[in-house]
């Protein structure tokens, strides 16, 4: 199990997440929008607050709380649906951060 060799951080890390259209679907459900997203050969989708996407829906805020092993623990703004959480491999990370 993932949760027992995680590290988590004292402080969590702000980070913004780019959401660049070829490699992103936005699909809007009531209060909420469902990220579709293809980095390095791996999906991820996380179900977001509308109010959280940047003016242009390019991008979006998260966390990073934690590491295990060469992943990252990525916490994104609560939904409806709850936390969404990504463990995601650094390399991955790394290319879709905000500079």
């Amino acid at each position: 199990m993932w949760f027992g060799d995680t590290l988590f951080y004292e402080k969590p890390i702000d980070i913004t997440i780019a959401l660049p259209p070829e490699k992103v679907t936005l699909t809007p459900f009531f209060h909420d929008v469902h990220i579709l997203m293809e980095v390095g050969g791996n999906h991820y989708d996380a179900l977001v607050p509308d109010w959280a996407l940047s003016k242009d829906r390019r991008s979006v805020p998260a966390l990073r709380a934690g590491r295990c092993g060469d992943k990252e623990l990525v916490y994104f703004p609560i939904s409806n649906e709850g936390r969404p959480t990504w463990l995601i491999p650094r390399s991955d990370l790394e290319r879709i951060l905000v500079k």
